[in-house]
């Protein structure tokens, strides 16, 4: 017995879309959809990119004009002797929120659209990398370089702070000589390495030159 799919997509308040309901029945799971130029065809792209890219900014410029919150629901069914199947995908926008986003279809939805395009192969030129082996079915091997370079200026960032914050810890650890603190306490001996370990946070009031007088009078009160 032949299988049955029906395909089902419902927008509220996305784009062009204030309220769309449209079914695709079929035999096969393969769907082309054609509209005119402007007719919300990427907003609805967009929705499904939404389960890669969700942010706050993301659902502000996927909501109609003047509306604070909309829906986008995908559901597929498919009947073979006699057992349904039902798969669905809801995702909720409000207004200056992440959008909420349940995907129980066991899929994962690749999205090429003119997004896609401009954040991952503009970029490169259109041009491949030379790492990247048959057809693209996602952007992980083009996003990896952007991805390391992150992540090198990151730690290169950390390296300059540790050394910065050091220097302080050097320069502040002369002045303790000056004053000829005990070098055997516990506290002299902290550096980078134990704030961060530590997730040390302590607040003084005082300047270190009022400590320093309170210190040499001997009338440092708690």
């Amino acid at each position: 017995m032949a299988k049955t799919i029906n395909t089902k997509i419902e927008a509220q308040n996305i784009g062009p879309h204030e309220n769309l309901t449209a079914t695709f029945p079929m035999t096969a799971l393969k769907i082309g959809v054609f509209a005119n130029n402007g007719s919300g065809k990427t907003f609805l792209s967009r929705m499904f990119r939404l389960i890669n890219v969700n942010t706050a900014e993301k659902t502000n410029k996927l909501l109609a004009i003047n509306k604070t919150s909309g829906s986008f629901a995908f559901q597929i069914k498919e009947k073979k002797e006699n057992v349904e199947t039902t798969r669905n995908l809801s995702i909720k926008l409000q207004k200056n929120k992440e959008p909420v986003i349940i995907n129980d279809t066991g899929y994962i939805f690749h999205v090429f659209n003119s997004d896609y395009v401009k954040e991952n192969i503009e970029e490169l030129h259109y041009k491949a990398d030379g790492e990247i082996e048959g057809y693209i079915i996602g952007k992980a091997v083009i996003d990896l370089s952007k991805e390391k370079k992150l992540l090198e200026d990151l730690q290169t960032n950390l390296r300059e702070e540790i050394i910065i914050f050091q220097d302080a810890i050097d320069s502040a650890k002369e002045e303790l000589d000056i004053e000829k603190v005990n070098k055997a306490t516990k506290e002299y001996k902290f550096n980078y390495q134990n704030v961060y370990d530590n997730n040390l946070e302590y607040e003084e009031e005082k300047t270190f030159k009022e400590l320093k007088v309170l210190n040499k009078l001997g009338t440092y009160v708690v």
